[in-house]
């Protein structure tokens, strides 16, 4: 789990301010469990603040990991354009906070227009390439949410394998985001629907990113919510195997399904789950091509809780 978790603060429930935020991330990297932490997420229309946190936050350790969650798009015709204003806007952050902060990730959701009808996607897709290519540094990694609220359909399949193709003729990846949760039940996406987003981005070598709702280590019935809310080993064990034992689909959803923590094996030897393994090396290679991080809006209640089931 080393750099798996993106803190999410100032999307959390609890509504966190900027201030209160930036130092619950600064803090936790004092901590013994640094090692787990990746980037501070933060809203595009917030970047503007950031200076005012240089001293007291950023000087620590700098520079201080962000990644971006962008705005989103009204519809298709704006999206590109929004991507592009973004970029700017983290431009505009890195001339200003130069060497104290880093942006490495920007999150940006998909119009849900863009998924109705029949759609050629060759030619946005081409477009959103070429303009990461020209404004892009190297090491930045854009993700893409894909909304499933209404249903996933053929059209999704057809993104991520048009996507998948673009991959493969430039130097910038780019994933696929997936909101595991949210303040309601309807925010939280089926096992099924999650499997299949985590087998059809196997199958293409599309990296993932996963956020929301993952507060606790295995799968769990929330009273609160009356849902079945995601569990983060869940998550990440599905992830790991599908792309080590190459599981079908159905295997997929049978691990993010499974409330049982005694099923879960997760040692410094690797992880194993049933009659699959991945072996440490296994896991590290999974999580260049497949789970970059998962985001979670409470670091104390994930960190407690993994304490708890014993496994830190």
């Amino acid at each position: 789990m080393a750099g798996m978790i993106d803190y999410t603060g100032p999307f959390s429930p609890d509504k966190l301010t900027l201030k209160t935020a930036l130092h619950t991330f600064s803090a936790c990297r004092f901590r013994p469990d640094v090692w787990m932490l990746s980037r501070f997420i933060v809203p595009v229309a917030m970047l503007n603040r950031l200076p005012e946190f240089r001293d007291d936050v950023f000087a620590a350790f700098p520079p201080f990991p962000l990644g971006v969650s962008g705005k989103h798009a009204e519809d298709e015709s704006h999206f590109v354009q929004t991507i592009e204003d973004d970029l700017q806007t983290i431009e505009k952050l890195h001339n200003t906070l130069p060497g104290w902060v880093r942006v490495d990730v920007l999150e940006t959701g998909l119009p849900a227009a863009l998924f109705t009808g029949e759609q050629n996607y060759t030619d946005i897709i081409a477009e959103l390439s070429a303009l990461l290519e020209d404004n892009g540094p190297r090491y930045f990694s854009p993700f893409l949410e894909i909304p499933w609220a209404d249903g996933w359909n053929d059209n999704r399949d057809t993104f991520i394998k048009t996507l998948a193709k673009q991959n493969r003729s430039t130097e910038i990846t780019v994933g696929i985001k997936v909101s595991t949760g949210g303040a309601t039940p309807e925010a939280f996406p089926g096992t099924d629907v999650l499997a299949h987003i985590i087998g059809i981005c196997r199958d293409h070598n599309i990296p993932l990113k996963m956020t929301g709702g993952l507060l606790h280590p295995f799968r769990h019935h929330d009273e609160s919510m009356n849902t079945d809310m995601h569990g983060f080993i869940n998550v990440i064990t599905a992830v790991t195997l599908a792309r080590t034992a190459f599981l079908e689909y159905t295997d997929i959803e049978t691990i993010l399904k499974d409330q049982n923590a005694d099923h879960f094996i997760l040692n410094d030897e690797g992880i194993a789950y049933g009659d699959w393994s991945a072996s440490t090396d296994d896991i590290s290679l999974a999580r260049q091509q497949g789970l970059v991080s998962i985001g979670i809006e409470d670091l104390h209640l994930a960190i407690d809780s993994l304490r708890k089931s014993k496994l830190l």
